[in-house]
């Protein structure tokens, strides 16, 4: 993203995997993800049905959003840093069990 204020980016292998099983098979949950990794990464609010919201527990530093319905992005922002890491997605049942 353009800009000084835009957060970098910083992709896992797991996420990289991921996302290269949805690249190009599912349009719509491509673009979707693309669309809010954009607005995470201009701290733009998330729309309420994203859903996003900060995991507890051990993951309390990791916050989780819907992409679609049953497609949840776990990701984790440095505000100080301006970065922004992608850690997983998939669905909840893939995530949590």
């Amino acid at each position: 993203m353009e800009g000084t204020n835009a957060y970098s980016v910083i992709y896992t292998k797991k996420f990289k995997k991921q996302y290269k099983k949805i690249h190009g098979k599912n349009t719509r949950l491509e673009t979707e993800l693309l669309h809010v990794i954009a607005m995470l990464q201009t701290d733009t609010p998330l729309l309420a049905k994203h859903e996003n919201h900060r995991l507890k527990g051990k993951v309390k530093h990791l916050s989780e959003c819907h992409i679609l319905p049953d497609w949840l992005l776990i990701y984790e922002k440095d505000t100080d840093a301006r970065i922004l890491v992608l850690v997983e997605m998939g669905t909840h049942t893939n995530l949590f069990g």
